[in-house]
């Protein structure tokens, strides 16, 4: 009842499969015996237990190496997914209130801005009232902002 590592290593060198029972008398042995004889390749990772979580480290990597190798690349995976599809829009906290206002403010603007909103005002009968939201320096300044906000998103 040899069930040292080293009579382990020389049954796995051994090449003929009868060898293997003295092997069977021992329990601990019986196990490696088994995924021993059932894939070929695996039998001297198998041999030593300290190889176990060598393998199981490598089976893991095989199949979601890049998201769940660790969980700290997971965070990273998640910002770049975020940015991607709303990138513009909701890149920081802060701009997206800014942009809601803006938005909010502005909307009277693109009207007498865009030619599309010309017929409109042309079909207004009182084209009036959207110049003096025009000549409000809080309606420049918001302008201004939402054209810096807008600039570095469109390249």
């Amino acid at each position: 009842m040899t069930s040292s590592t080293s009579s382990l290593g020389q049954l796995t060198q051994l090449p003929s499969p009868a060898h293997p029972a003295p092997v069977a008398s021992s329990p601990s042995s019986h196990g490696q015996l088994t995924q021993l004889s059932s894939p070929a390749h695996p039998a001297p990772v198998a041999s030593s237990p300290s190889s176990h979580p060598q393998l199981t480290q490598l089976l893991w990597p095989a199949n979601p190496a890049p998201m769940a190798s660790s969980p700290s690349s997971c965070g990273q995976l998640t910002q770049l997914l975020w940015p991607a599809q709303s990138a513009p829009v909701a890149s920081s906290p802060s701009s997206r209130g800014q942009l809601i206002q803006l938005f909010s403010a502005a909307h009277p603007a693109p009207m007498a801005s865009s030619p599309s909103s010309h017929g409109q005002i042309t079909e207004l009968p009182q084209p009036a009232p959207p110049a003096p939201m025009a000549r409000s320096p809080s309606f420049r300044s918001q302008l201004t902002q939402l054209t810096q906000l807008l600039w570095p998103c469109q390249p």
